[in-house]
This record gives structure tokens, sequence and C-alpha cells, in this order.
């Protein structure tokens, strides 16, 4: 990935940051787990992140298959513990992002998608 997509993306993800105070973290990760770009806190592993969020959102597309329902844009885990977001970035990547509890999960859709949309200008 070239310095400019780099830059891009990494600003794009910490706008969504500080413009959501609900989203703790988030990730660009490619369709077969790697990871592309991240804004993980201290402890939370890359790998593991980015292998589950490849992984839920292969099954989700199985899902949506089987049902008919067509291709998957967004997936979304409520834990006791806050949320989990999953969208497809256009066929090269997916937005993972992480949100607490008390997060408006409305807003953290919102600013999500919106981010999605940039980042997949820069892809």
């Amino acid at each position: 990935m070239n310095s400019n997509r780099h830059e891009g993306i990494i600003q794009v993800l910490k706008t969504l940051q500080r413009e959501n105070a609900g989203i703790e973290a988030a990730a660009l990760v490619s369709p077969d787990g790697l990871i592309l770009e991240s804004m993980l806190p201290p402890g939370v592993g890359e790998e593991r992140i980015s292998a589950m969020s490849a992984a839920l959102l292969a099954i989700a597309e199985k899902a949506a298959q089987e049902s008919r329902r067509g291709r998957v844009r967004e997936l979304y885990i409520s834990g006791d513990e806050g949320y989990v977001v999953l969208l497809n970035v256009g066929v090269k990547a997916i937005l993972t992002v992480i949100a607490s509890e008390k997060a408006r999960l409305g807003y953290i859709l919102l600013d999500s998608r919106k981010a999605a949309e940039e980042i997949e200008l820069l892809l």
C-alpha cells in the first residue's frame, strides 16, 4: 500500500474514533484475514481480530447466500460489554469497529458506513 493511501486510511480511522466517543478501536482487514491498517488499543491482538473478522464475514456471506439475501453489507455483534461491527469495504477489505456498551448503535453504524465509503475511495 502506498504512503498516501496508508495515511489517508489512518486519517479516516482516527476521525472515526475521534468523532464517535463510543468507538474504542477500528481496523481495516483483508478478506483473507490480514491486517491492513489498525487503530487498536494495546493488548488487542491484531492477528486475532483480523482473522476473526474475515471468518465472521465469510460465514455471514454463506448465510446470506443460502437465504437469498444478496451480498452482506454489514454485520454487527451486540455483547454485554459492547459491539463489534463489520462492514464490507467493496470487495477489497473489511472495516472492523469495536465500541463500548454505552455507545449508540445507530451512530456507530452511521459513522462506520461513512468511513467505509471513504476508505473504499482510497483503495
